[in-house]
């Protein structure tokens, strides 16, 4: 388009097109040398239609227009031009002697004409420079305008920008005194324009910001620096808020700090949800105690502390004792308001520096620093023990808790998170299996027990097959007769390898591994079978109690297994009772129900076992089909020594009778037991004052000979 191929090494670098129309060829090239000489492109066309063809889709720096073409005139082309709103500056050439139609070709909008004479060539460079430079001008012109329309435009842009922002714009001078506030300032703020301006943001201060933080914030921006925080403010109406702001100095052309401009947005619900959002991720929603989470990260930290300062540590496991039966026993809640108090209780015999938290259900985790050693650890998990004591008072009733604590020192017992609270779980366990109320210190040896409770439960699978089970008899008497009336049947594994292991090592394994109902199957078949031989023997007025686990009860196929173990053995029902405990009938009262008044109607006697434990009433088992109450050891056993469990036996007894049921009293121990018991007119008493459990053989040597009378 710009036909450098002719320009010479020379010519000076082009600057914009010029459109020469010109007929006369060799005029024209005449014309285009002293152009392209003078620093311009030259593009030449002929006629009028090839000059308009060309102007359709360029536009050139100017137009040299000859009016006499083959095709039409200058003004035809120039009507044509204006008919399709070009506006196309140009020069118009004529012949010598035409200078009637230069000067109307002017009033049309030529910016000058030339002449073809003698001076053309002289005067052409200079014209044409002319001519441009107005063309320039003109455009630089049209530039400012359009320039500062955009800026204008721009200006009103930002103004309704800054009016309609939902961020809260504040403009003070050098000094901090207001002078503009948009209407997001009104809006979070309460405040108008007019009670603002020329007055100190301070008026927004609710006084609760740190010592320092105003002073930090001005020097900064002073300082010319952009500065980034947050302000607790005060609206109008006194109510508190979150403001996020940025203040950046404006500056002027010196480098002067002449403004001050603040861009702020209210946080406060943001934050609230960001509290809410922490509180969840963090703390349990129960209790308000740190959860696991936090609690590791706690953790974490104190080692490390631990590490560096040569420390001990204890992580400890508190788990509540049969916590199951209060929320069988109770409404909806009332568990929930026991871990609230429980948690209360556990934070308030801590040290500051320790930790507390919720582990889950009804288990808490501690984390106690700075001991000298496991002395430190037992005295702490003593007053743990101790909170727990008192009744908690809930909803107008009081209930006694007890819990059970495992504890793991670190760095003996491990220098990990995990490692510290797998082995103060495994401690737990072992506290459990031990009793409630009590609490274990790791040792490795837990970890064999671990092992070996993994390998009994797959030697559970074979027991059976193998005949290794085998049941003991502790017998039961009455105690105003002191005669023999029964015996308990109680399970005990013959293991290849470990030996005799009582009920406490493989029970709770065969609940898990759901061999309980073919155990429990087998205990009375077996049961069944021992008391057909005494019976046919000749011994009399004699009953067998039968222990039933609550995953056996509520089987399918718990009666079936009952009725099949007496029929198969010609056993009358009334010759067998049926152990249950509080947490079997408080699972499911209903279906527990229906099932003790199918097992009644058949006949067979029905005892509700470690009464006392749990927190059902007497009243309660008034709609149950028990024929006798057996009243746990732990308070026999400790009836002669806390005159409040003392108390608890007597009144099982009294209630129990004034409901036309029996009262057998488990663990008599001593003859103060016995004594205790007899004063107080419990019917049966079972224990080792008495007897042991004892192997068939020994059971019928020592009681079923000519005197059963203890």
């Amino acid at each position: 388009m710009m036909a450098q191929a002719e320009q010479g090494a020379s010519e000076v670098e082009a600057r914009d097109v010029i459109l020469l129309v010109e007929d006369a060829q060799g005029f024209a090239r005449i014309v285009e040398r002293v152009l392209r000489r003078t620093g311009y492109a030259v593009e030449l066309v002929a006629t009028g239609r090839e000059a308009l063809d060309w102007l359709d889709t360029q536009t050139p720096l100017l137009l040299l227009l000859d009016f006499n073409l083959p095709d039409m005139t200058g003004r035809e082309v120039v009507a044509h031009l204006r008919a399709a709103e070009r506006r196309i500056p140009f020069i118009i050439i004529t012949g010598n002697g035409d200078e009637r139609i230069a000067v109307d070709m002017m009033k049309l909008g030529a910016l000058d004409y030339l002449v073809k004479d003698e001076r053309f060539l002289a005067l052409l460079p200079a014209v044409v420079a002319q001519a441009c430079d107005r063309v320039e001008t003109q455009r630089r012109l049209v530039a400012a305008e359009k320039k500062l329309d955009e800026n204008e435009e721009y200006l009103r842009k930002l103004s309704r920008a800054i009016e309609q922002s939902p961020s809260v714009l504040v403009i003070t001078d050098a000094e901090g005194c207001i002078e503009y506030v948009n209407p997001a300032f009104t809006q979070v703020t309460g405040y108008a324009p007019e009670e603002v301006l020329g007055k100190s943001p301070a008026l927004l201060s609710s006084n609760s910001q740190q010592e320092g933080f105003y002073r930090e914030l001005w020097e900064t921006i002073r300082g010319g620096q952009e500065w980034r925080g947050e302000f607790f403010n005060c609206r109008k109406s006194g109510e508190s808020y979150w403001e996020r702001a940025t203040i950046s100095p404006v500056k002027d052309a010196q480098g002067r700090v002449t403004h001050f401009l603040k861009v702020a947005e209210d946080v406060t619900a943001r934050k609230s949800a960001d509290e809410k959002i922490h509180s969840l991720t963090y703390y349990d929603s129960l209790t308000g105690l740190p959860n696991q989470i936090l609690f590791r990260d706690r953790l974490d930290q104190a080692l490390a502390r631990a590490q560096r300062g040569d420390e001990k540590l204890a992580v400890v496991v508190v788990d509540l004792d049969q916590f199951q039966r209060i929320n069988n026993a109770f409404a909806h809640g009332f568990g929930d308001k026991v871990l609230k108090e429980t948690a209360r209780r556990l934070s308030c015999a801590m040290r500051a520096e320790d930790s507390v938290a919720r582990f889950w259900g009804d288990s808490f985790l501690l984390a106690l620093p700075q001991l000298q050693g496991e002395q430190d650890a037992a005295r702490v998990a003593l007053k743990i023990l101790e909170s727990l004591t008192p009744a908690f008072r809930i909803d107008q009733r009081e209930i006694y808790l007890t819990a059970s604590l495992g504890l793991a020192m670190f760095p003996h017992d491990g220098t990990t998170v995990e490692m510290l609270l797998k082995n103060a779980e495994t401690a737990l366990a072992r506290t459990k299996e031990i009793g409630p109320n009590s609490f274990q210190l790791y040792n490795p040896s837990m970890n064999r027990r671990a092992t070996e409770n993994l390998m009994l439960q797959g030697d559970l699978r074979r027991a059976l097959e193998r005949n290794e089970f085998l049941l003991y008899y502790q017998p039961q008497f009455d105690t105003a007769t002191r005669r023999l009336v029964g015996a308990e049947a109680l399970v005990r594994w013959q293991h290849p390898v470990l030996g005799l292991l009582a009920p406490d090592r493989f029970i709770g394994l065969a609940e898990e591994s759901n061999l309980i109902s073919p155990l429990g199957a087998w205990v009375i078949r077996e049961g069944c079978r021992q008391l057909r031989s005494w019976l046919d023997s000749g011994v009399e007025d004699f009953n067998l109690s039968i222990n039933l686990s609550p995953r056996q009860f509520h089987g399918s196929d718990c009666l079936a297994a009952i009725d099949a173990g007496a029929e198969s053995h010609g056993i009358s029902p009334a010759h067998l009772t049926f152990e249950i405990t509080e947490t079997l009938i408080m699972k499911n009262t209903g279906e527990a129900a229906r099932i003790l008044m199918r097992m009644k109607e058949r006949g067979y006697q029905l005892a509700l076992d470690d009464f006392g434990t749990g927190y059902s009433s007497l009243s309660y088992l008034q709609k149950f089909p028990f024929d006798l109450i057996k009243i746990d050891k732990s308070f026999v056993m400790d009836s002669d020594k806390n005159p409040q469990n003392a108390a608890i036996c007597r009144t099982i007894i009294a209630m129990a009778h004034s409901l036309n049921l029996k009262v057998l009293a488990e663990g008599v121990e001593k003859e103060e037991h016995d004594l205790f018991l007899r004063n107080n007119s419990c019917d049966q008493m079972q224990g080792y004052l008495f007897s042991p459990p004892l192997t068939v053989s020994a059971f019928e040597s020592q009681w079923l000979g000519a005197s059963r009378l203890v």
